[in-house]
């Protein structure tokens, strides 16, 4: 009699242990499914008179952002960067207009991230197919790079998004989404 009593009472746990294992199966891939947005950091770098600024938006390894460079009595650059940092070393694509033209330059820019610092590389750049890209066979220097970029508050740099959505609205922008 013993025996007959218990066979209700496991059943039904089994039974429940199931509704409970597939709730935690639903709420986990539920939660797989949420998007998870970009950490953005911001930069700035003064060498002499020149300004740089840039916003990073990181998600994992891969980085996409906005550059800007104001090189004093001379021109100004603004561009998307999109790449992916290998251990502590970003490496990314510089898609860029001078002085709010509409032709678009694409080039290779390095970061090398040091004590809380960005500090960007000089390297020798090559070209095939037109596409450029670093030597392979040369490194990349960081030190001798003019811009070294520290950490600022994103809302220092509210004229670098501004710059891009005029970009927008004038027809010269690019992407690299």
């Amino acid at each position: 009699m013993k025996v007959q009593s218990l066979f209700p009472v496991l059943a039904a746990i089994i039974l429940m242990s199931g509704c409970v294992q597939n709730k935690t199966d639903n709420a986990a891939s539920t939660s797989s499914k949420v998007k998870t947005v970009p950490a953005s950091t911001c930069y700035m770098a003064i060498d002499g008179r020149d300004t740089a600024m840039l916003n990073l938006k990181t998600e994992g390894k891969k980085v996409t952002g906005l550059l800007f460079f104001n090189y004093y009595k001379k021109n100004k650059t603004l561009g998307s960067i999109k790449g992916s940092f290998e251990r502590d070393t970003l490496l990314a694509d510089y898609l860029l207009t001078v002085d709010h033209q509409k032709t678009i330059y694409r080039n290779p820019i390095a970061f090398l991230k040091k004590d809380g610092k960005l500090i960007m590389g000089v390297g020798i750049i090559e070209t095939a197919w037109g596409r450029n890209y670093f030597s392979k066979n040369i490194p990349i220097d960081y030190k001798n790079g003019r811009f070294v970029f520290k950490e600022v508050s994103c809302k220092s740099l509210k004229g670098l998004e501004a710059m891009q959505i005029a970009l927008e609205k004038s027809g010269s922008v690019f992407s690299l989404k």
